[in-house]
């Protein structure tokens, strides 16, 4: 199998590296005011990347004596199909927070009040892409995603891991007849192993590309600029 090559991180620009900008013009605490700081936000974003990066590390490098686990997989339920599946669901998973973690970084970034569904947050954001072309393209980014059947095909299993009953463990059913009358038989699984391997590193690519644009958000934007404009403007300002 290829390797993969996950540059899942946000790093903090260095024309911002010796300032931290508080923009409460009086914070209701100290803690408040450096767990509001920008840099304390990337901080923990980087951290829960580990998350994603230990599941695909974890699925992409099992070997069951030197095979990987993906080659010995046969659709068919057996105890390496499981653990496999269970591996896959918790990428996954993770490829869910991952995007969503993206979403609630840019939403900080533009003063925006982080919303439970990511509708209204991207709705907020596209009223605020005249401040910054970086924005404009990261909202682009996120269109493309969005209108992408692959990746809203992954999400959708995630959503049914949480919501509904599991795609990821979804037989085949058919009837057999016996002396008696019938039986159910499984005829396998309805998502094979190798198509759920393509689709969540297709979807990660796809993630990877905005992060990519999150990053020149970093890079291209003066954040004090921003909160001015916005300000003048009689926009909301929401310190998340």
């Amino acid at each position: 199998m290829e390797k993969l090559e996950l540059d899942l991180w946000l790093k903090w620009p260095e024309k911002e590296a010796n300032r931290i900008s508080l923009f409460y013009e009086v914070p209701p605490t100290i803690d408040d005011g450096m767990n509001s700081c920008f840099q304390e936000k990337i901080r923990k974003f980087n951290n829960s990347v580990m998350h994603l990066l230990d599941s695909v590390q974890s699925i992409e490098s099992t070997t069951i004596n030197d095979v990987p686990i993906l080659s010995l997989c046969q659709d068919t339920g057996s105890e390496i199909d499981i653990i496999y599946r269970r591996m896959l669901r918790n990428v996954y998973m993770e490829l869910f927070i991952y995007q969503e973690k993206l979403l609630n970084i840019v939403c900080n970034l533009f003063f925006v009040k982080v919303c439970r569904g990511s509708k209204s947050n991207m709705k907020a954001l596209k009223k605020r892409i005249k401040y910054s072309a970086a924005l404009k393209s990261f909202c682009e980014r996120c269109d493309e995603f969005i209108i992408d059947k692959r990746c809203q095909d992954v999400m959708r299993i995630r959503d049914d891991e949480v919501h509904n009953m599991s795609q990821i463990d979804s037989f085949h059913y058919d009837l057999e007849k016996t002396e008696t009358g019938v039986k159910p038989v499984t005829k396998g699984y309805k998502l094979k192993a190798t198509d759920l391997r393509d689709n969540y590193i297709y979807t990660l690519q796809k993630l990877l590309e905005v992060r990519k644009s999150v990053q020149e958000i970093l890079d291209q934007n003066d954040f004090w600029k921003i909160f001015y404009a916005l300000k003048k403007d009689g926009q909301e300002i929401w310190i998340n």
